[in-house]
C-alpha cells in the first residue's frame, strides 16, 4: 500500500509480479518500481571482473533501495545472504523479506542466516523454493492485504 519498491533476483521473478494486482493495493504501481538488476551490463562486467556470480553484483547494486523495499529471491542464496548480512551488520531494514532461493550450494545457510534477521520475513526452509514460489507467495500477501 505504501508503493515499496521491488528487487528480484532473477528475471523470471520480475516478469511473474502481477502489476495489475499491485496497483489493486497502490495505482501508482508501475514497471519501474520493479527492480531486478542481473542482467544490466555493469552487472555483468563487475561479476565477470571480480569473478563473483551477477546475482550477488546485483544485490549489492540494490542496497540503496532496500530500506523499505520488498525484496524477493526465488534463485541466488548468494544474493539473500548478502542481503541478510546488509540487516544484520549495516542495520537495513526490508519491508518484507522473501527468501526462498532453490538448490544445494548455499541454500539452507542463507536461509538460515535470514532467520536471524530482525524483519519481516517469509522463508521456505530447506532446499526447495523457486521464482514461481516466491512469485506466488507476494501475490497471496497482497489477495491477504
Amino acid at each position: 500500500r505504501r508503493k515499496a519498491p521491488i528487487f528480484c533476483d532473477s528475471q523470471m521473478l520480475r516478469s511473474g509480479l502481477s502489476l495489475p494486482k499491485l496497483r489493486t493495493l497502490h495505482p501508482g504501481y508501475g514497471p519501474e518500481d520493479l527492480h531486478c538488476y542481473i542482467t544490466d551490463p555493469d552487472v555483468v562486467e563487475r561479476a565477470r571482473a571480480e569473478g563473483h556470480t551477477r546475482a550477488l553484483c546485483s544485490a549489492e547494486k540494490a542496497r540503496p533501495l532496500l530500506d523499505g523495499s520488498i525484496v524477493l529471491i526465488g534463485n541466488a542464496p548468494l544474493a539473500l545472504a548478502r542481503i541478510a548480512r546488509y540487516i544484520l551488520e549495516e542495520g537495513v531494514r526490508p519491508a518484507l523479506v522473501v527468501g526462498m532461493p532453490v538448490g544445494f550450494v548455499n541454500v539452507v545457510e542463507s536461509k538460515d542466516l535470514l532467520a536471524r534477521c530482525p524483519v519481516p520475513q517469509i522463508v521456505l526452509e530447506g532446499r526447495r523454493g523457486g521464482s514461481a514460489l516466491a512469485v506466488t507467495t507476494l501475490h497471496a500477501v497482497m489477495e491477504s492485504a
